[in-house]
């Protein structure tokens, strides 16, 4: 027990020892931590001077950024009316070569209809020249058609004076004919001569007869003078048959056979009763004789008589046949000219059809010269319409060179202008970048500067833990926020400790009017951006963040308030963002 007590004792005086020397380190680790705090006061003393000194450094910095954010958006400003002024001057070049192309491909157009009517107005000229040409083919046609129509005229003239003469001579042949119809034909005239020669023979044989009966009866006696006239009268049926015979076989025109009968019959009946008388014996001698005397003169006389007619029958007879000769002969000639006139009239006929035909080929003729001259009406009047379609064209044309012209001057007075507001433009805009690029170059530059004696008070800075029933909320703001192009979004980050005991709201004022509040943000938590409802126009703006606490049951507990700058304009990159407590 004692023995415990005794190691108890020594462990207390070890530890009191150890306590001893650890209040002796203490006291003079304090020394030496207030010699250190006394030094660190003085230090920091001047650098709170120094963090005021840059405090004003940055104040004018941002003074001089604000300035230069102004003129940058001045500049952007006038970059954008450069910009549109640009857009306009370009839309208006391209407006007036889109005019310019429209006018071009216009007369390209009206140079390419004007080449298609020249090719028209060619094709019309040689369907003209072939017209004409085919027009002076047919006049020619036309007056070979009316060459051969007059030579057919006067050969169907010829034709119709020698038809006239050949039917005139027809005529005159069948007149002949109808004379040679109603004259006896050739075999009864045959027949006639027969006969007649027949008469005159048996005429002779009858004289004879009578002359040897006119003997018979001087030299016989008286018995055979009686037996005579009985012979004589036996024979007169014979005597008187035959001459009542010729007239019954002689036609009626011929009158020369019936005298003679009659002549004959009236000395037969003188010769009878002469015989009649003698036979008697009433006459005497010298009475007989007498008679006899004159009836043998008588029959001398009748004899001659018969002689002469047969003579003239004779030559009547030669007539005939010469007369028959000479109509076998016309006939001939009539055959003959029948078959001519057969000839003429085909002949005729032939050139009657070539004369139709001629006459068809004529009309056919001028129907094709006529519409042949239709064609040439019509093509003159396409060539007269083509004409002044080709002037009205060429008018057209005319103009349109004259608009295209004055366009063209145009369009090069207001492309000359154009491309002197452009390059003027182009050198405003220009000096407006190196402006631009200047004051980009000077924020830069105030940026780094900043930054880096940010960086120089973030390496003093004093920290401290919070104590029961604070809250500590750590920002990674800066004094300058920066929005994306848009000028809603943010990037930052919002963070409540865990030794907080209190829920923090963060909030964005501009002219006392909160554009952002964030949610409670519980001890542990943090956000990480800042989203706003309406979107911030381009410039610089001065706000207020404040940081309100609140106690677990919500009753409001603090606030602090920062000022800071809210930057919203797409050509400035994002700033670095810095630690607010």
């Amino acid at each position: 027990m004692e023995r415990k007590q005794k190691i108890w004792l020594a462990v207390l005086l070890v530890l009191l020892v150890a306590a001893i020397a650890a209040v002796v380190y203490i006291n003079n680790e304090r020394t030496q931590t207030d010699a250190q705090l006394a030094s660190t006061s003085a230090l920091l003393e001047e650098e709170r001077d120094r963090y005021l000194t840059l405090e004003e450094a940055l104040a004018e910095a941002t003074s001089q950024s604000e300035q230069l954010s102004t003129e940058k958006a001045a500049l952007e400003a006038e970059l954008e009316s450069v910009n549109a002024s640009l857009a306009e001057a370009q839309q208006a070049l391209t407006d007036a070569e889109a005019q310019l192309t429209e006018q071009e491909t216009s007369l390209e157009s009206a140079q390419a209809e004007l080449e298609t009517l020249k090719v028209q107005v060619f094709d019309l000229e040689n369907a003209r020249q072939t017209a004409e040409e085919q027009l002076a083919e047919v006049e020619t046609q036309l007056a070979e058609a009316n060459t051969q129509i007059e030579t057919l005229t006067a050969e169907v003239e010829q034709l119709s004076a020698d038809l006239e003469a050949k039917t005139a001579e027809a005529d005159s042949l069948r007149e002949d004919l109808e004379l040679l119809d109603s004259a006896p034909e050739v075999e009864t005239l045959s027949e006639q001569i027969l006969e007649l020669e027949n008469i005159i023979a048996e005429r002779n044989e009858r004289i004879a007869g009578l002359e040897a009966e006119l003997a018979a009866s001087t030299a016989e006696t008286e018995p055979a003078e009686t037996e005579a006239p009985s012979a004589v009268p036996a024979s007169e049926p014979a005597e008187t048959e035959a001459p009542s015979a010729v007239p019954a076989s002689e036609p009626a025109e011929t009158e020369a056979p019936s005298v003679d009968a009659e002549n004959a019959q009236g000395l037969l009946a003188q010769a009878r009763q002469t015989l009649s008388a003698l036979s008697e014996g009433e006459a005497t001698d010298a009475e007989t004789a007498q008679a006899l005397a004159t009836l043998e003169t008588e029959l001398t006389d009748y004899a001659a008589a018969q002689e002469s007619t047969i003579a003239a029958q004779q030559e009547t007879i030669a007539e005939l046949e010469a007369q028959l000769a000479a109509a076998n002969e016309t006939n001939e000639t009539l055959q003959n000219a029948s078959a001519e006139l057969e000839s003429a009239n085909q002949q005729l006929q032939s050139q009657t059809e070539a004369l139709d035909s001629a006459n068809a080929s004529l009309a056919e003729t001028e129907q094709q010269l006529a519409e042949a001259n239709a064609t040439v009406t019509e093509l003159q009047a396409q060539i007269e319409s083509s004409n002044a379609a080709i002037a009205g064209l060429e008018d057209q044309i005319t103009e349109a060179e004259n608009a295209l012209t004055a366009a063209n001057d145009q369009s090069a007075e207001e492309k000359a202008a154009l491309e002197t507001q452009l390059a003027s433009l182009s050198a405003d805009l220009e000096a407006e970048q190196a402006a631009l690029a200047e004051a980009e170059a000077e924020q830069e530059a105030a940026r780094v500067e900043f930054e880096q004696r940010l960086s120089e008070l973030r390496a003093y800075r004093i920290e401290r833990e919070a104590s029961d029933g604070e809250s500590y909320l750590a920002t990674q703001l800066g004094n300058m926020l920066v929005f994306d192009e848009n000028g809603l979004c943010v990037d930052a980050t919002l963070t409540n400790t865990l030794s907080s005991a209190n829920s923090v709201v963060f909030e964005l004022r501009v002219d006392d009017a909160a554009i952002y509040t964030s949610e409670p943000i519980a001890p542990g938590e943090s956000i990480t951006s800042i989203q706003l409802d309406t979107p911030l126009e381009p410039g610089n703006y001065e706000a207020t963040a404040v940081q309100t606490a609140y106690a677990a049951d919500g009753t409001y507990l603090s606030a602090v308030r920062i000022p800071v700058t809210l930057l919203s304009t797409p050509a400035v990159p994002a700033a670095s963002a810095a630690a607010q407590e």
